[in-house]
């Protein structure tokens, strides 16, 4: 069950990405991390407080465990930790490709070596083999897709993509945490809403409140609200049942989401070398969900 809902995650967040193009357009991105997680955390409080109420919410969401504050503070500045990598995502996607920006973030070496020597799970060399098949495979599409004679100008693009990488590979990874402890969906909500006040003190910071108020782009904002709550919740799910590096692996189904609707959407035709590592990546997709 864990694995499907990786998948399942892993299909949401690949429209996700495809579809921030389309919601930021010329505007401040920040603002729309703010419009979207909002949204978000209005769903995920509205649900919780319902829960509190009539007690529908499946056990398997939440935690009957009084956690110490400690923990609250944790979740916290873990949030703020993956708002940071989200912030440097669509600051990328803003600018260049999905085919470029999303693979590069895709590259979760970070998580691996989070999981193992962090929260000491255990190695199997299978892993070798999938991570290998993963990263060989971004890295043909990234080869593939890059300007010939633009990557000096790009190297801020490359910056920014790994930098995302580097910061939700390792907070994604140490959500389990939290997720143990207090449960994915109140996760959910303080995730969030730390993002949502992180990317309002952004906003108060670059002096853009006016695009706040005059926002005209409220439909993309529900609808990546609602990829983003389906995303979220089974991405929790998927981390409370699954091994951190299983999760890592499956979750790069997420890039063939988004290659597959950047060619729809913006056009963005593959080459030969990107079905290639689209190959690849599909069979350490299947060698993690199977073997």
């Amino acid at each position: 069950m864990g694995v499907l809902f990786v998948i399942l995650s892993a299909i949401c967040f690949g429209i996700s990405n495809a579809y921030w193009k389309k919601a930021i357009g010329q505007k401040s991105f920040y603002v729309v991390i703010f419009f979207r997680g909002l949204f978000t955390s209005v769903l995920f409080g509205l649900i919780l407080f319902l829960n509190y109420i009539f007690n529908f919410v499946p056990t398997i969401l939440l935690s009957t465990d009084i956690a110490p504050i400690s923990t609250y503070i944790y979740a916290v500045l873990l949030s703020i930790f993956s708002g940071i990598g989200l912030y440097f995502f669509v600051k990328s996607i803003q600018k260049d490709k999905i085919s470029v920006v999303v693979p590069l973030s895709s590259i979760n070496v970070f998580s691996v070596f989070t999981a193992v020597f962090i929260l000491h799970e255990t190695w199997k060399n299978e892993y070798v083999i999938q991570i290998g098949l993963v990263v060989f495979g971004a890295l043909l599409i990234y080869s593939s897709s890059k300007r010939d004679n633009k990557i000096s100008s790009n190297k801020n693009i490359i910056l920014t993509s790994v930098l995302a990488s580097f910061f939700w590979g390792i907070s994604y990874t140490l959500f389990k945490v939290p997720i143990q402890k207090i449960g994915a969906l109140p996760f959910a909500f303080i995730l969030e809403l730390t993002i949502t006040c992180f990317a309002f003190c952004i906003i108060l910071y670059n002096q853009v409140l006016h695009e706040i108020l005059n926002g005209n782009k409220i439909k993309h904002y529900v609808v990546l609200s609602i990829l983003l709550f389906c995303g979220t919740l089974f991405i929790n799910l998927g981390l409370k049942n699954t091994p951190i590096i299983v999760v890592n692996i499956l979750s790069n189904f997420t890039l063939l989401i988004s290659l597959l609707l950047g060619y729809i959407l913006y056009n963005e035709k593959l080459k030969w070398k990107e079905w290639i590592g689209v190959s690849f990546i599909i069979i350490a997709i299947f060698l993690a969900a199977f073997l």
